[in-house]
């Protein structure tokens, strides 16, 4: 890591290509209210599967069958909140990511807290993502955005 010895506050980290209106102060207090070593932003995701699924068992017997279902989830959102207590415990000069860092901290018993962010939330690291944060940028971001939302 980068970081400078002796940090007595905790940290935000986010990944790069992230694009978000998440409140960092409500985030920062819940990871204190939670007495956490670390935090991770959560997202809600749901996946459909846009056909039957089908059960069968060895013998070719249907067993179950339920159509276009939808499984839900939380998914990583790339920004997270580390206690300064646990820096030290993060090597240095060596890579070190953040899904390492929580199943370490989850291996040692350590308290691991997930925040589910509302906002508005988007990972851009991709070129069809990048192209839809360009188109809704503005909209989210700036004051003519607001303004023409309210105008609606």
């Amino acid at each position: 890591h980068m970081l400078p010895d002796g940090l007595s506050h905790d940290i935000v980290v986010m990944n790069g290509d992230i694009l978000t209106k998440v409140d960092f102060k409500k985030m920062l207090q819940f990871h204190a209210n939670c007495d956490a070593a670390a935090t991770m932003a959560v997202k809600d995701y749901v996946l459909e599967i846009p056909y039957g699924v089908v059960n069968v068992d060895e013998s070719g017997v249907i067993k179950s069958f339920r159509e276009k279902p939808s499984h839900r989830f939380f998914v990583n959102a790339g920004i997270y909140v580390l206690s300064s207590k646990i820096i030290k415990h993060i090597p240095n000069g060596e890579f070190y990511d953040m899904p390492t860092l929580f199943q370490e901290l989850m291996d040692k018993n350590q308290t691991v807290s997930a925040f589910p962010i509302r906002e508005y939330w988007l990972d851009i690291g991709l070129p069809k993502d990048y192209e839809q944060a360009n188109i809704e940028f503005d909209k989210q971001f700036t004051d003519s955005g607001s303004q023409q939302r309210g105008s609606h």
